[in-house]
Parts: C-alpha cells; sequence; structure tokens
C-alpha cells in the first residue's frame, strides 16, 4: 500500500498539501517543497528497515512539518539575512505552534479519520490518533538536534522521535538545495557536505546513513518534484532556515 499511488488517496493528500503549503507559501516556498520532505522522508525511513506503515505514515504527516509558521510574521519568515535574537525566538515559536496545530485543528483531525481508515479499517479512530501523534512529534521536534543543541526542548539523541530525526535530515537537504527567500539554492556537493559533517551532532548518525543509502531515491524525488525556475534575491548563502 503506498498512499499518492492510487486514485483513491489522492483527495486527501491533496488536502494535506494544500493546508502544509499555506505555511510554506509566506515563506517563499512552492507546494513541492512539503512534497519532496514527505516524499524523502520515506525513502529514507525504506532505507532504515522501518515498516512500510511507518514510512506511509511520515509521507502523509511530514509535509504539515512548518505548519506552525502560518502564525509567524511575514517581516520574519522573509527576512533576507541572520535573524536577531529576537526575531530567533519568535520564528522557533512555530514548532510548539505547529504541534498544537495539528493535535487540536478539526480540518486536519477530519482528514486523520479518513486517512485512519486506510491503516486500520476496522479502528479507524486508531490509525487516525497514530497519524496525529506521528505528525505532533515532527511539528514539534523537527528542529531538536541529536547533540542536544536544538529546539524547543534541547532534547538529547533519541529523547525526540525517530520520525522527528528523519524529517530534520529531509527537511534540511532540501531547504539547502532550493531557492529560498534568504539565498540560492547550495549545490548538492556543498549541501552534503555540510550534512555529512553535522551528523553526529545535528543529526542522528544512523539516520545519516540511511540518508545516504537513499541518495538515488532522494534524487529522483528532487528531479520528479522539481520547482519551477523563479528569481532568488543574490546575496551570500546563511544557511538554511531555523
Amino acid at each position: 500500500m503506498h498512499f499518492g499511488e492510487h486514485d483513491r488517496y489522492r483527495p486527501w493528500l491533496d488536502m494535506i498539501w494544500h493546508l502544509a503549503t499555506v505555511a510554506e507559501r509566506r515563506e517563499g516556498q512552492t507546494e513541492n517543497h512539503v512534497i519532496r520532505v514527505g516524499s524523502m522522508c520515506r525513502a529514507i525511513a525504506r532505507s532504515l528497515g522501518m515498516p512500510d506503515r511507518s514510512g506511509e505514515a511520515m509521507f502523509l504527516t511530514a509535509p504539515l512539518h512548518d505548519i506552525g509558521k502560518v502564525r509567524i510574521p511575514e517581516s520574519i519568515l522573509c527576512h533576507g539575512g541572520p535573524l536577531n535574537s529576537d526575531e530567533s525566538a519568535v520564528i522557533r515559536q512555530h514548532c510548539a505552534i505547529g504541534a498544537r496545530i495539528v493535535r487540536e485543528n478539526p480540518q486536519i483531525g477530519s482528514l486523520f479519520l479518513k486517512l485512519g481508515a486506510i491503516f486500520s479499517p476496522s479502528a479507524a479512530a486508531s490509525g487516525a490518533g497514530y497519524l496525529r501523534k506521528v505528525a505532533a512529534s515532527i511539528a514539534l521536534q523537527h528542529h531538536e538536534w541529536w547533540d542536544g543543541n536544538g529546539y524547543p526542548h534541547g532534547l538529547d539523541g533519541a529523547e525526540s522521535s525517530l520520525e522527528s530525526r528523519i524529517a530534520a535530515i529531509a527537511d534540511a537537504f532540501d531547504a539547502m538545495t532550493s531557492n529560498r527567500p534568504y539565498g540560492p539554492a547550495y549545490a548538492e556537493e556543498w549541501a552534503l557536505e555540510i550534512i555529512h559533517e553535522e551528523a553526529g551532532s545535528h543529526f542522528d548518525p544512523a539516520v545519516y546513513a540511511a540518508f545516504v543509502k537513499a541518495l538515488p531515491q532522494i534524487r529522483s524525488i528532487r528531479h520528479r518534484f522539481a520547482d519551477e525556475p523563479r528569481a532568488c534575491p543574490v546575496i551570500e548563502p546563511v544557511g538554511y532556515a531555523p
């Protein structure tokens, strides 16, 4: 069973992608970013040997990782350059905001209930609860670091969910290799070098190894869901979004 590969799942996928993109468009992103992140998460989960059910849940929920940015001022989201300490504190709130949204928003809850019936045909509510749990952990924890230097709670190592650690590397790689409001895309080799250097500090080493193993699939995903060419401010790259 692979969501997105059968027409009967497509209406619910389109709705999830639309909801996820509301926040991304405020930051100058396209819908394809959230599709790529969800698809990359599934590829990495498969590379790790996780159950298919886990990979499909990530495919569905990881696109909502930044939904909390709907409540962050555009003046901060689209800021062209490094943020000051006050601005950084504001944007970091998107993690907790996003977790609350996926836990409490009735529209998202209704979508999860419909998709939960596919996960657990005899117990739709159980399937929906599983999807909501995965979505909330990714939204809340995808900026935690393996060494405990991330946010919002400074979780160390496996204190954060495996799903969020997978989403962290998928989101970082796609952010670095895509045009953003604060700078042009990095060359893939540069992005890969940065991620390699941060394995064991920012990224879970086992997830990094699975990411490297899944690179052929990840490159295929980036090609399949490439963004349309567009203008981007010509400034020195300063890193990917917090």
